[in-house]
């Protein structure tokens, strides 16, 4: 048999009951009342994640099929292939979640979250990791080839493109392996309404406990995306920074040589004269 869990927070007691959760934004407070908040929600997610869904999805799926029709023997249409297919089905799984936006009954909504909740909110999640890590390596990958061409002809080869992009793909995926499999979908009839209701179960069958899964989670969380932030801005300064000492080098060659034609010039009418 299973048993019901509260898995809204990250740190959870043995028990299966969470935590009080200390983010500012998910209490009372005297600046935004729950309607306020409730409705920044909403618009959210109903409307603003809806354009980005409807216009994400069609082109991921024109650039998938444009790198794949160019070849994916090159290193860089690889890996913007991969990162095609990861925000891809990352869009796909955030698509799953529009329907609970037009959604009246009480029970219907609850039953659908319960679903989302209990298996594709890990491969939401886990697609979402995939494409920060794949960004993170293109902005190493262009950071290298601008700052030092010749180590970076030598050190980016297309091996070694594949692997990093075969682990961003692994270790995400092993981490939320573990949530996905370790919830289940329970059901339950309330006699009051005499209706079927979906809740979040612990999988018994599983090894590893929910606790265990969701900290894995948590703090997996808490040190990659930092991690990808630091490494995509400072590999975005140092490229910057480069290229536009490059284009002054390439301004003042550009300077004295017009100088020197120009004296040039001077000197042969000089001549002339």
């Amino acid at each position: 048999m299973s048993r019901e869990v509260n898995v809204s927070s990250p740190l959870m007691e043995v028990s299966g009951t969470a935590k009080p959760d200390s983010r500012p934004w998910e209490s009372a407070d005297p600046v935004f009342s729950a309607y306020s908040r409730d409705l920044i929600k909403t618009v959210f997610k109903c409307y603003v994640r809806q354009l980005f869904i409807f216009l994400g999805i069609p082109g991921n799926f024109v650039s998938c099929v444009v790198f794949f029709k160019q070849g994916l023997s090159d290193r860089i249409n690889a890996l913007l292939f991969s990162l095609a297919v990861a925000d891809l089905t990352h869009l796909v799984t955030q698509l799953l979640y529009v329907p609970s936006c037009y959604l009246s009954d009480k029970v219907e909504i609850n039953n659908w979250s319960a679903v989302l909740n209990t298996k594709i909110t890990h491969v939401k999640t886990w697609s979402g990791f995939v494409s920060g890590s794949l960004v993170m390596i293109m902005s190493v990958d262009r950071c290298l080839s601008v700052v030092m061409p010749l180590k970076a002809r030598r050190l980016l080869t297309y091996r070694s493109m594949v692997m990093a992009i075969v682990l961003s793909y692994l270790v995400p995926f092993g981490v939320y392996l573990t949530l996905f499999l370790s919830f289940d979908i329970e059901w339950k009839v309330d006699p009051t309404t005499n209706r079927s209701i979906a809740y979040q179960a612990e999988a018994s069958w599983f090894p590893v406990s929910t606790v265990l899964a969701a900290r894995l989670r948590y703090y997996f969380s808490l040190i990659i995306r930092p991690v990808y932030l630091v490494t995509v801005v400072v590999c975005c300064a140092i490229t910057i920074s480069h290229l536009r000492q490059a284009s002054l080098q390439r301004s003042q060659m550009t300077g004295s040589a017009s100088e020197k034609s120009d004296l040039q010039t001077n000197l042969e009418s000089l001549k002339v004269n």
